[in-house]
Formats: structure tokens, sequence, C-alpha cells
């Protein structure tokens, strides 16, 4: 573990991913896959390690059967393909989950702000003798959104409590906000426990499967399609797909999850 007092650049963090390898001795040739999470600075890392990696001039390798001239060629793409051959990038599963909610969550930050509001204004001094440390509605930091669930989720326990608050302090008044919590509560718990378990895959879609079953839920719908967004894009990588093809949990005997032609795909592309 290193302590870093730059900026987390993806040029600083490659320095010091190269150091770290170069303490036990590892190339990067060695390297088959990194998993990282979705962060432009850290993809921008394993971009430059990737860059590191495959050695090349300024122009493309010599091919009497290239007719397209130098100006035209697209060097995006080409050096995409390129580094296609070194090492690949797995995206975070658990952290791709988080951007699914948070393609959700953007839409409710009105009614999240007033229920954080109302959560805080319960530590102040006034109500001290309402509240113990424990019964405080937990804080949360603004990165990570399984806070605000468990903020809610204790609110929901408490209702009896909240609501007699309520109507006695303005304050701590969340009458428009209930239908909203429970909700809330009720669409994004599945999707905690997921996160907690991080079983990637197959809790994935038990996740979908759970919250589908949800009735008049304004969540429901824009929740799944934005795991099955997100899932699509993380199912694209061939190292994602070889661990599902070894996974018995999901390619088990006359399992349907892969088709005999994706499953030979997958084989040849890792030498399986």
């Amino acid at each position: 573990m290193l302590e870093l007092n730059n900026r987390y650049t993806g040029t600083f963090l490659k320095t010091n991913i190269l150091e770290i390898l170069a303490q036990y001795d590892i190339s990067l040739d060695q390297i088959f896959t990194v998993t990282c999470d979705n962060g432009a600075n850290m993809i921008g890392a394993v971009k430059e390690l990737q860059s590191d990696l495959h050695i090349f001039s300024n122009s493309p390798p010599e091919d009497d059967t290239c007719s397209v001239p130098r100006e035209q060629i697209d060097w995006t793409d080409y050096l995409e393909r390129e580094f296609s051959q070194t090492f690949s990038t797995v995206r975070c599963a658990v952290h791709t989950m988080q951007l699914s909610v948070g393609d959700v969550l953007k839409a409710y930050d009105t009614d999240i702000r007033k229920c954080t509001s109302v959560s805080n204004n319960c530590g102040k001094i006034a109500y001290k003798s309402v509240f113990s440390n424990e019964s405080l509605p937990p804080l949360y930091s603004k990165t990570r959104w399984g806070g605000i669930f468990e903020m809610l989720k204790h609110v929901t326990e408490n209702e009896e409590l909240f609501s007699e608050l309520g109507q006695q302090y303005p304050e701590l008044d969340l009458m428009e906000q209930w239908q909203f919590i429970k909700e809330y509560v009720e669409a994004f718990e599945p999707v905690y426990l997921a996160t907690k378990k991080t079983q990637a895959k197959q809790r994935w879609m038990k996740t979908i499967m759970h919250i589908n079953v949800i009735q008049n839920n304004r969540f429901v719908k824009v929740l799944t399609l934005a795991l099955k967004k997100q899932l699509k894009v993380l199912k694209q990588n061939i190292v994602f797909k070889a661990a599902l093809l070894i996974d018995t949990r999901i390619n088990y005997l006359n399992s349907r999850f892969f088709n005999p032609e994706e499953m030979d795909g997958i084989r040849v592309s890792t030498d399986f």
C-alpha cells in the first residue's frame, strides 16, 4: 500500500504501478488483465501501461497490401486495434453496478437533498433528548450511494417516530417524501445487498429478477434498464466472458446462458 501525495493523474498512477511491479520483478508482458473502477484516471493509467507494453514506431508496420495513404490513416482506430493485442481491462462489476444506480438517482436529487437535510437536523442539540447516537440516522459520503439507502432504511424502520417529530418540528417534516422513501428502499434494497455480496454476474441477474417483481414502484423500470445497460457493457469484455464460462453456477450442465457458438468463440479467444 502506497501513500500518494500528488494528484491522482493517469500518468502518476502508472508510474507507481510500474514501481510496484518492479519490486516484485513482474514485467508488463506477464499481465493478463487489469481490473479497475471506471475512473478516468484509472482507465488512463491502464492505457498508458498498454502503450508502454506495445512497442511501436511513429508509423504503422510496413504492409505492401495497404493502399491507404499515411495522412488518411485513422490513428485512433489503429492504436486501439494494436492495444487490443495486449492485456485487457475489466471494469469492476460492483462499481459498474453503482453507475446504474447513479444513472437513476440523478432525477431524484431534490427528494434526496430534503431527506438528507432532515437527517442532518436530527443531530442538532435541540433534539439530543430524542435521539441517542445509535438512533440517529447515519451520515453518508456523497460518493457512496449505499449511505443514502442506509439513511432512508433507518427512517422507514423508525417511521412512527419521524412522523410524530415531523408534526411537531417543521425542519424534521418528511410528510411529502414518505412515498418516495418507501419506494426507494423497496427498489434499491436488492442492489444494496448485491453490492455487499459482490458476486458479480450471478448476483446481478438475481438483483434484476428481484426488482422486476416489485409492483407500483417508480424506480423499477428505470433501475432495471440501467442495470441491464451497464451489464451489457460489462459482458463485452472477453475476460469477463471467460470467467462466466468456467463458473459452474452459470455455465452448468445444459445451461443455456451461452450458446455453442459463443462458447467456441470464448475458447478460441482465450485458448481455453
